[in-house]
């Protein structure tokens, strides 16, 4: 069985891919041949559609897999329309990933589309492949939406996946070196799967409800692999590819089960690079980030979201003061750990002076690496359903849109939309600017960059003059020894030199 997976991912930097490399280990582990094309500029496969003909007609697959976030859906189905019209229509195809899962009626109401596996996907694709190689029936595979003789068959699903039954992700079924090298030398990994928090403008709240709804023992949602396996996957990338710097561990929360100081002294043991882990604010305790340090832990990103503490407790759902908020990072400063914080812009209900909250709060607790991004809103997400409720949403709110760091989606006025691309494409002149010790080197520059109309922010001349003030800036305050921050590695990204 040749099984061609598709993973869209435009517009902006490599993502480790992490779902797909475990789906090709499965199906590999029982002899099915894998190939991924990975549409991305910087993985040398942009949206070519007469190279993607190129590439199905010489693999000639059975069956094609698309994996897609909502704001590259419709890419997807642009790709999934043409393999039906001008490359084979014979061949099934099958959409996965959140969106729709989330969306599984609207995702199979397009004609190109063949069935749907909704949730985790790995015990269900294998099943799938198994049965079409031996021309079984597919109509009761757990998991699966299809399509048959006019009607959409609704099949239940199975319990989430015992992680340990796993086998490690083939990082293989992609070019892992050109993504190791476009990610500074990080390899990405995951210990755990699932995070047991609600936040508003993430799937977990919809996706264990539609378990429970769906099925009878679904088992724990959050889970932890085996560690020496983990062990032997890392070792096993470090032996096969080069310039490996540091190990990124992607898991929502890694500091959830108790038992992490047990791997990453392990780690320590068998690995001993430096790693970085995302983590929840109230998972941060002394003990675990003197433990994390010993072991070699170079950054913690956190989720900061937004400043202000109407927008955290109303809007998404994390209740958490700034007292605590101040509390654990200096918890994180104590033992010498960089800091990294998620932001977000552009959330319903928020007000000018709740995004200068966010930009105040970076500037006082000073990161060391800042991301702020343009809020999106996910469908099936609580939030969603608030910015429906609020008129806020757009008909076909996912063309154009292929990142979180462009205009806002959302039904704003004008003058809040320009506001806020103003923000994202200058925050880190923001950052210092709210930094009392140096406002005054940038006073004159946000005064100008509030003045700027719609075609003055997007012209490329009058970026290219700012920028290189801006640099001016930062070239005498690096000259005097003065931290502040840049733009660096991406435009999205903060840094404080």
């Amino acid at each position: 069985m040749k099984v061609l997976f598709v993973y869209p991912n435009l517009g902006w930097g490599v993502s480790p891919c992490m779902g797909i490399a475990t789906l090709s280990a499965v199906l590999k582990n029982k002899s099915h041949n894998v190939k991924l094309i990975y549409l991305n500029e910087f993985m040398g496969f942009p949206l070519d559609l007469m190279k993607i003909k190129g590439t199905i007609e010489d693999y000639n697959p059975d069956l094609i897999g698309f994996s897609t976030t909502t704001n590259q859906f419709t890419i997807a189905i642009e790709v999934a329309q043409f393999i039906k019209r001008k490359v084979n229509k014979k061949i099934p195809i099958l959409f996965g990933g959140m969106h729709a899962t989330m969306n599984p009626k609207e995702t199979l109401n397009h004609s190109c589309v063949d069935m749907i596996i909704l949730g985790e996907g790995e015990e269900a694709i294998l099943e799938l492949a198994e049965r079409m190689q031996k021309n079984q029936d597919i109509s009761k595979v757990k998991n699966l939406w299809l399509k048959k003789e006019k009607q959409i068959i609704e099949n239940g699903l199975r319990p989430y996946v015992s992680l340990e039954t796993l086998p490690f992700m083939d990082v293989a079924v992609m070019d892992y070196q050109k993504v190791i090298d476009h990610r500074n030398g990080w390899v990405d990994v995951m210990v755990t799967r699932g995070c047991p928090r609600n936040c508003t403008y993430c799937f977990n709240d919809s996706y264990k409800a539609m378990y429970e709804n769906t099925c009878d023992k679904a088992g724990k949602y959050v889970r932890v692999d085996d560690y020496f396996k983990t062990i032997d996957g890392i070792k096993d990338i470090l032996n096969k590819y080069d310039n490996i710097k540091a190990i990124n561990f992607y898991d929502d929360d890694f500091l959830l089960p108790l038992s992490i100081i047990n791997f990453v002294n392990l780690f320590k043991r068998e690995i001993n690079l430096p790693f970085m882990i995302n983590a929840h604010v109230n998972s941060i305790t002394d003990k675990n980030i003197s433990a994390l340090k010993h072991c070699g832990c170079d950054l913690i990103k956190i989720g900061l979201e937004s400043g202000s503490y109407r927008i955290r407790k109303d809007v998404l759902n994390r209740p958490i003061t700034l007292r605590q908020f101040i509390e654990k990072i200096n918890i994180i400063k104590k033992y010498g750990v960089k800091l990294f914080t998620f932001n977000m812009i552009g959330l319903p209900t928020e007000e000018k002076e709740d995004v200068f909250e966010t930009l105040r709060l970076n500037a006082q607790i000073q990161p060391n690496v800042v991301r702020i991004a343009t809020f999106y809103p996910y469908t099936g997400t609580s939030i969603y359903f608030l910015c429906q409720k609020l008129n806020l949403l757009q008909k076909n709110q996912s063309e154009g849109h292929l990142t979180y760091f462009e205009k806002s989606i959302l039904n704003f006025d004008n003058r809040f939309k320009l506001f806020l691309l103003k923000i994202l494409r200058y925050f880190d002149c923001y950052l210092n600017y709210f930094n009392t010790n140096i406002s005054f080197y940038y006073e004159d520059m946000i005064d100008r960059i509030k003045l700027l109309s719609d075609p003055e922010l997007n012209s490329g001349i009058i970026q290219k003059k700012l920028q290189k003030e801006i640099g001016a800036i930062s070239k005498n305050l690096s000259s005097d020894g003065v931290p502040h921050y840049v733009k660096k590695f991406t435009p999205y990204y903060a840094v404080r030199i």
